[in-house]
C-alpha cells in the first residue's frame, strides 16, 4: 500500500483505471492545488487592503514618541504585519484542506487487491490513513 501510494504522488503510479488522462491525479493534483489554486487566493489577497496611509503613520509615529526615526520601528512594523499575515490565514486553511482531501482519494484508489478478502484490514487502515 505504501510503495503505491509514494508512486501515486512520485508521478509513477496509476490509477485503478490505468493512466489518467481526462484529469490531473495523485502527485500532479497536489501540484497544481499548490501551484494554480493556493496562489490564485494568495495573489487576490491585496497587501495593503484594510490598511490606511493614516494607520500606517499612527503607528509609527506611536512606537517612535518623541524621537524621530530614519527607518521604520520595528514594533510598528510588527504590529502592522501580524496583522496583515492574519489574512493569509483562510487560504492555508483552504489549500490544506484540498491537499488532505486528494491525499485521502489517492489512499483510496492505491489500495491493493488484496484487501478484498480483508475487509476489515482494509477499514482499518482507511480510519488510520484518514486520522
Amino acid at each position: 500500500f505504501s510503495a503505491n501510494f509514494a508512486q501515486c504522488i512520485d508521478g509513477r503510479g496509476t490509477s485503478i483505471e490505468g493512466i489518467e488522462m481526462n484529469e490531473l491525479y495523485g502527485g500532479a493534483r497536489v501540484a497544481f492545488i499548490f501551484n494554480e489554486v493556493f496562489v490564485r487566493s494568495l495573489m487576490s489577497i491585496d497587501a495593503f487592503d484594510g490598511l490606511s496611509d493614516e494607520e500606517i503613520r499612527t503607528t509609527i509615529c506611536n512606537a517612535n514618541g518623541t524621537r524621530s526615526s530614519l527607518f521604520v520601528p520595528e514594533v510598528s512594523f510588527d504590529l502592522l504585519v501580524r496583522r496583515q499575515i492574519s489574512r493569509l490565514e483562510q487560504p492555508g486553511l483552504q489549500c490544506v484542506d484540498l491537499v488532505f482531501d486528494e491525499l485521502q482519494r489517492i489512499a483510496t484508489q492505491c489500495e491493493p487487491p488484496e484487501f478484498q478478502r480483508f475487509p476489515k484490514l482494509r477499514e482499518r487502515l482507511l480510519d488510520v490513513v484518514s486520522g
